[in-house]
């Protein structure tokens, strides 16, 4: 966990799954604790990498969310992940506290999260930084219908019953805290965050996110 919540947003989603049964673990959960320790063993040579010829400081936020994800309880897990100088910064793997009724409601209870985030580090940027005015976040999210519902202020038959503390991401896009844009599945890095992954597609999304050969960390 120390090393999921400091420099490793790769094992995030399986870290998070595992804790789900420390109360009463049985041997598939200790299966799968030897399977993330030998993942580890054999990639020690990955780490955080910022670049230095990023173009400016800006920062950049994926969000994700898979939809009844979990078989006991059918509530989906939230992802996301933020960006700066092309390294993560900032991220988390979260199961959601409500039951969604569709990937596009999954998906917005996700976003919520994501904004909030998003509120803290861009005062964040400005204050500690030192930059010279708040950003706009740019925030990728691969559902196009969660994108028109969060810039939408109708409400019908298929959102009234949408809590109104998730209806801060409205208030977020209104406000230029945050621009939203769609990111296609496939380059989507926050995916990791949410479910398991086929091998190509998982080492793809670590490079996507900021984890690359460090030198530093082969030295360790």
């Amino acid at each position: 966990m120390f090393l999921m919540v400091g420099t490793r947003p790769d094992i995030a989603f399986a870290i998070g799954k595992l804790s789900q049964h420390c109360a009463d673990p049985h041997e598939s959960h200790w299966t799968g604790v030897k399977r993330v320790l030998r993942y580890l063993r054999g990639s020690q040579h990955l780490g955080i990498v910022f670049g230095k010829d990023d173009i400016g400081t800006e920062l950049h936020e994926y969000s994700d969310a898979d939809w009844g994800g979990c078989l006991e309880s059918r509530k989906s897990t939230s992802g996301y992940v933020f960006k700066l100088c092309d390294g993560p910064i900032s991220w988390a793997s979260r199961r959601q506290t409500v039951v969604a009724k569709s990937t596009c409601e999954a998906e917005y209870i996700a976003l919520s999260e994501a904004c909030k985030e998003a509120a803290w580090l861009r005062r964040f940027h400005a204050d500690v930084l030192g930059a010279n005015s708040d950003p706009t976040i740019r925030v990728g999210c691969d559902n196009a219908g969660t994108i028109a519902f969060a810039q939408n202020e109708s409400t019908n038959r298929r959102n009234k019953h949408i809590d109104i503390t998730y209806h801060f991401v409205r208030d977020a896009v209104q406000r230029k805290l945050v621009t939203l844009y769609h990111c296609p599945a496939t380059e989507m890095p926050a995916d990791m965050l949410t479910k398991p992954l086929g091998r190509m597609l998982f080492e793809r999304f670590v490079g996507t996110v900021g984890l690359s050969e460090c030198k530093a960390a082969q030295s360790m």
